[in-house]
């Protein structure tokens, strides 16, 4: 029904040049090939859009959100008729997903939640359904706030000296031997470890030292 809204769009699609997965892309590299959006997009027009701005179409209004968070600029878009929201990358229909800043990120799951969308209409996965809406983005928030509190408890178990990043993640993910043992899903760990450590020092709650190691800062009453 949405489609016959807007009809036919045109695809843009971009093609990787020669060399690419080989490391030969310089220094803008996504997979070993070069990417930069402003070269790929440099003919077609831009217009920025604003947060709570609503676009019309026939039959239809999608109000847009601005919802930082997988992205510096990551916007999500509610269909007003239908109370159903566009995520992207925010919230995905399976699994959990990335970001680059969890203060950000947080911050934009709530403003996600509290608009009560009926349906989620991800990037990635299932369109969720009528009833599991409000209980998914609820999901999200809530696995987030569990890691934040993971890595809470772990700086607050810490020796005398704190932790490496590293020191962290084994903590944090200590019972879950295939992460442990995976040289890639470790180093994922470690990623999404930094992450919350970023979040708690930008909220004064935790620190680090000259080496590295990170600890937690007491509570003032």
């Amino acid at each position: 029904e949405l489609l016959s809204h807007f009809g036919a769009v045109p695809v843009r699609k971009y093609a990787p040049p020669e060399g690419a997965g080989r490391g030969e892309g310089g220094p803008k590299t996504t997979l070993g090939y070069s990417f930069d959006p402003n070269d790929v997009l440099k003919d077609v027009p831009v217009v920025a859009l604003a947060d709570g701005e609503v676009l019309h179409c026939e039959g239809a209004a999608l109000q847009v959100l601005f919802t930082p968070g997988h992205a510096n600029d990551h916007v999500s878009l509610l269909l007003e008729q239908e109370r159903g929201l566009f995520t992207g990358d925010n919230v995905l229909g399976w699994g959990t997903g990335t970001f680059q800043d969890l203060q950000m990120y947080m911050r934009s799951l709530r403003k996600m939640r509290d608009v009560e969308p009926h349906l989620l209409y991800p990037a990635h996965g299932p369109v969720v359904e009528h009833g599991r809406a409000g209980p998914w983005m609820q999901m999200y928030i809530s696995h987030r706030e569990e890691r934040i509190e993971q890595v809470t408890r772990a700086l607050s178990t810490a020796p005398a000296g704190g932790l490496t990043l590293e020191g962290v993640a084994r903590t944090v993910y200590g019972d879950q031997p295939r992460v442990l043992g995976n040289p890639v899903l470790f180093a994922g760990a470690c990623n999404n470890s930094r992450l919350v450590l970023d979040y708690l020092g930008r909220e004064g709650r935790c620190g680090q030292e000259e080496s590295g190691r990170y600890f937690l800062r007491q509570s003032k009453l």
